[in-house]
């Protein structure tokens, strides 16, 4: 999933939704992304430590608003491509 295809996705929905990613069985909160070459990293609590805040849909949004929409959005551990999003009560849960 580029980054396009997500904003536009997610444009009506709502902005506090907390952000996950799927790993295994459970679930691990967003904590970071980082910015590298044309791909948009999204980073849990295991991939930076030092980071402890949870992002929200409205936190992400903001922080890509000068990213070009053509950019990737991938998971940081395994480097795959997003393949979309569910949301659960009131987070968003990429896969």
């Amino acid at each position: 999933m580029n980054l396009d295809e997500f904003v536009r996705a997610t444009n009506s929905l709502n902005p506090t939704l907390i952000l996950l990613v799927a790993k295994g069985q459970h679930f691990e909160p967003v904590t970071q992304i980082s910015l590298i070459e044309s791909t948009i990293f999204l980073q849990t609590k295991a991939d930076s430590p030092s980071i402890n805040s949870t992002l929200n849909l409205n936190q992400f949004i903001k922080m890509l608003k000068k990213v070009p929409n053509s950019y990737d959005i991938r998971f940081f551990n395994t480097k795959k491509l997003v393949f979309g999003f569910r949301i659960i009560d009131k987070t968003l849960v990429f896969y």
